[in-house]
């Protein structure tokens, strides 16, 4: 069990780098934003987000993640209390999905990851950042979630920067390209793992 963290902020295009992963070397991902769908599916999870938020972030019976998610971009201690609720749980179920990994090493997909929060992950051996210029991260945002350019950018600008994302990582993927230039760095840091699993790095 070799596990390493997946990290990048909103419109970093973290899904297609961790299923090019997958695609390319047979590696097990965790999703924690999956892992995160699963738990706000809890009854007693949807219980506590209702009283704290009241009925407006419910649709159909279930809490609406596109909601929450505006709510969480502009209030820090909306997103600080979601947060101390969720992260435990979400963890929980990570530790439980790497025990079952059978990848030579598996990546964890962890969206929010920061000098801060590494310090729930003490297993983690290394991390990829993926980094993308602010206009590509607007485009991906506003194309995919239907989002306007400024509601993109308060979600952007929730989240840790790119720099800083950097001063902890073990390894960086540049994406504003598409999946021709992704290819490369993926290989090159798989083979650097492996290098380093077998003892030759």
């Amino acid at each position: 069990m070799f596990p390493v963290a997946l990290t990048g902020g909103i419109g970093s295009g973290k899904t297609t780098v961790a299923h090019l992963f997958h695609e390319l070397h047979n590696i097990d991902i965790i999703c924690a934003d999956q892992v995160a769908r699963e738990v706000i599916l809890s009854p007693k999870v949807i219980e506590a987000i209702v009283d704290e938020f009241g009925d407006t972030v419910m649709t159909n019976g279930m809490i609406d993640r596109k909601v929450l998610r505006s709510i969480i971009s502009q209030d820090t201690s909306a997103r600080t209390w979601l947060n101390n609720l969720m992260h435990p749980i979400i963890r929980q179920q990570i530790e439980l999905k790497l025990s079952k990994s059978q990848s030579i090493y598996t990546i964890i997909d962890i969206p929010l990851l920061t000098t801060a929060t590494l310090t729930n992950y003490p297993y983690i051996k290394k991390i990829i950042s993926i980094c993308a210029s602010m206009e590509t991260k607007l485009d991906r945002i506003t194309a995919r979630d239907n989002q306007t350019t400024s509601q993109a950018l308060l979600m952007i600008q929730s989240q840790i920067s790119d720099d800083e994302r950097r001063t902890f990582s073990d390894f960086i993927i540049k994406n504003d390209g598409d999946i021709s230039e992704l290819t490369p760095q993926i290989n090159a840091i798989h083979h650097s793992i492996l290098s380093f699993l077998n003892g030759t790095s």
